[in-house]
């Protein structure tokens, strides 16, 4: 069985691919042709409704409560589960952002309004990713092996059917 910080690792690699490719397609607006551009933002949001955010509510059941347990503070996890929530407001606008663009292209308001969505994306998901890392050795190390292994198994179920 692998271990926390292997499966951690792993997922993070996984979602780090798209999270790279955020900024990536901020840089494409006004440089493509519009059909591209659409094609590109379909596949980034379509990963970030379909897998990063089922993704998020997983570490939210299985791994949050352990580290509020093991932190001894029920609201340990309180700054990350309040980015969890500016996460998925700022998918939620791109989605609309999606909807509502043109076949050209967006306008020029859109296209300010996109690349502030897809960069803020890139900064806030870069940062918390990096940052859930960093609870793994605590989780690690202050779990009983049948609680780890519990762990992983929660962990690796939600990434097989997500990731």
């Amino acid at each position: 069985m692998q271990t926390l910080t292997q499966v951690s690792n792993e997922h993070r690699e996984r979602l780090m691919a798209h999270v790279e490719a955020l900024p990536r397609l901020a840089d494409q607006i006004g440089q493509v042709p519009g059909a591209a551009l659409r094609e590109r933002l379909a596949e980034e949001h379509d990963f970030l409704v379909g897998t990063l955010l089922p993704h998020m509510e997983a570490v939210e059941h299985a791994v949050y409560p352990e580290l509020d347990r093991v932190l001894s503070c029920r609201l340990a996890m309180a700054p990350m589960e309040r980015e969890h929530k500016e996460i998925r407001r700022l998918v939620a606008q791109l989605g609309v952002l999606r909807a509502r663009f043109p076949e050209g292209g967006p306008g020029e308001g859109d296209s300010v309004e996109l690349n502030r969505v897809l960069l803020r994306l890139f900064a806030i998901l870069k940062v918390h990713l990096r940052e859930e890392s960093l609870y793994v050795p605590i989780l690690e190390h202050n779990l009983d092996p049948e609680h780890a292994d519990a762990l992983v198994l929660a962990m690796d179920h939600a990434a097989r059917a997500e990731l």
